[in-house]
């Protein structure tokens, strides 16, 4: 082998070598393929009480439905956590629905629905948890929860009349839930209402945050004993929200009011209607 063969053979074993540890660096520094983003999103919390004191806690999921056949409905993929009052705590698939939205175990033994403000749960074709409301409209009870709204009507800060023939309702958000006896914390949403022509008109009403306390009385409950405190308007008005509420309060004070104006708006047409039906 002459000096310019070895020449060659050394500098294609060199190029060789080169293109060899080329690929060797690529292929161990190629990013690590990242896992599919979970398009699961939290979307809302709600607590429900139940008939017979039984209590549901839901926190509902969200994430992309698949599509099908375009005669069909696509298929949900979200889901739901259950925690049970019993102690049980679950996690339910969503299902196609063709009314609320339902949610069921592979085996469909447990289905729960939910629709509006209103939820059950069926086990094995039986209904075990009924008549399920979101805990921010009730305060545990029915019975409680008439005769606050009825102490509401009795305040003439909170329920007037500037017409004749005219009504008054009064309902409330329960800012935290998660109590169980006095002092509760509510928003409260008032209105004088009246049928002209056909059409629902608010007259004058009021939508306040008040704290409303009672003695520790289980059976009877008095008006004269029932207190409440309502934050003053304008510049005072921060200061005494921070003076009424516990601080878990403050940020419960802001949100949409839209759900609260159609409730009540909903209430006044039902007693119109069923008035109107008894005449």
């Amino acid at each position: 082998m002459n000096k310019y063969m070895k020449k060659t053979f050394l500098s294609l074993a060199v190029l060789i070598l080169i293109l060899v540890a080329l690929l060797f660096w690529k292929n161990n520094n190629q990013p690590t393929p990242k896992p599919p983003a979970d398009t699961t999103n939290f979307i809302a919390e709600a607590d429900y009480q139940c008939n017979g004191g039984k209590q549901i806690k839901a926190s509902y999921f969200k994430s992309p439905a698949v599509p099908t056949n375009p005669e069909e409905p696509p298929i949900p993929t979200g889901k739901v956590e259950l925690v049970l009052s019993d102690g049980r705590q679950l996690t339910l698939q969503q299902t196609i629905s063709g009314s609320g939205i339902r949610y069921a175990t592979s085996d469909e033994s447990l289905i729960f629905w939910s629709k509006g403000e209103n939820a059950f749960i069926v086990e094995n074709n039986i209904e075990t948890y009924t008549n399920c409301t979101e805990r921010i409209w009730t305060l545990g009870n029915e019975q409680l929860d008439r005769t606050v709204r009825n102490f509401l009507l009795s305040r003439n800060e909170l329920s007037w009349k500037t017409e004749v023939g005219s009504s008054n309702f009064c309902i409330f958000q329960n800012l935290a839930p998660e109590r169980d006896l006095f002092p509760f914390y509510l928003w409260v949403r008032c209105g004088e209402y009246k049928m002209d022509n056909g059409q629902l008109k608010e007259l004058s009403g009021v939508s306040v945050p008040i704290k409303i306390d009672y003695p520790n009385e289980l059976s009877y409950y008095d008006f004269k004993k029932f207190s409440i405190s309502i934050p003053r308007d304008g510049s005072l008005y921060d200061k005494d929200v921070k003076i009424i509420f516990p601080k878990e309060i403050w940020g419960r004070l802001h949100f949409e009011s839209g759900p609260l104006n159609e409730k009540i708006k909903q209430e006044a047409l039902k007693y119109f209607s069923l008035s109107k039906n008894n005449i």
